[in-house]
């Protein structure tokens, strides 16, 4: 098989990429680039609290530092103002 070639003004021969050559980087650059998108910012107090809700813990079968773990993300969450706190949230 051979590919199409022309001659450069000096007379020595240059590959040409074929018309479907020619159109993959650009379909490839702009598919890579679509996934660095986003849709929409959601930077509303609604939108970053959506779904998000207490963790609770038991103090007899998790480990002291989960629980640390656990009480410090509820804490986090309480003064984000995702939910009140309650009882077992980590006050």
């Amino acid at each position: 098989m051979q590919s199409a070639q022309k001659k450069k003004s000096d007379g020595t021969p240059r590959r040409m990429l074929s018309r479907p050559g020619k159109l993959i980087a650009p379909l490839l650059s702009a598919t890579l680039l679509a996934g660095c998108a986003t849709g929409t910012t959601g930077t509303s107090n609604s939108a970053i609290c959506a779904g998000v809700k207490p963790i609770t813990y038991s103090s007899k079968h998790d480990t002291p530092e989960t629980v640390r773990q656990i009480k410090e993300a509820n804490l986090f969450n309480i003064r984000r103002g995702c939910f009140k706190a309650g009882p077992n949230m980590g006050r």
